[in-house]
């Protein structure tokens, strides 16, 4: 059975009421039934433009079908509906590092902390960004801080390997490049 027909009914009976295609959409994109929860979820947003967790739906939506442009597009909308919706920015940060522009994906995680300082996975993401940046000190000290705010510690396990393998495959190149003799 489908997600969306368990919403059928409801969606009959009130069409103009925003919350059938909502729901139905919503239950489709959690549920991984990505193409039937795009149009509904499309239908939501005609009739209630201002849902910005709606948008950011849709931003995840068309992120898993692998339309870069259309989940931007969609979280730029959730933030013009509630410039306060972090999801969305977070979402921007996501395609931005899709993309492979990790300084983008970082203005976007600055701007999640800048309203939220305690936000733990925002230093994580923060942290990624970085080391795609290769700015692994300031990587170091952002996984410090997911740590600190209650990350999920097993991406902090994660990404602190990595952290290690880059910081250690990096040394001996910054350590030859101070010996006399040493090619540049």
């Amino acid at each position: 059975m489908h997600a969306l027909s368990l919403e059928r009914r409801p969606a009959e009976v009130a069409p103009k009421d925003p919350t059938g295609p909502r729901v139905g959409g919503l239950r489709a994109a959690r549920w991984g039934e990505l193409e039937l929860s795009a149009p509904r979820l499309e239908e939501a947003l005609r009739r209630d433009p201002r849902a910005a967790d709606v948008w950011h739906a849709l931003g995840l939506v068309r992120l898993r079908l692998g339309d870069l442009d259309g989940a931007a597009g969609a979280y730029e909308s959730g933030l013009v509906a509630d410039p306060a919706a972090l999801e969305n920015r977070i979402g921007l940060a996501t395609v931005a590092l899709k993309r492979g522009r990790p300084s983008e994906a970082l203005r976007e995680y600055d701007r999640v902390l800048a309203a939220r300082p305690g936000f733990g996975d925002g230093y994580l993401g923060r942290a990624w960004a970085l080391i795609a940046l290769g700015r692994l000190g300031d990587a170091a000290e952002s996984l410090e801080e997911a740590r600190r705010h209650g990350a999920d510690s097993r991406s902090i396990d994660r990404q602190a390997e990595l952290l290690t393998a880059l910081t250690a495959k990096a040394r001996p190149a910054n350590e030859n490049s101070g010996k006399k003799g040493a090619n540049p």
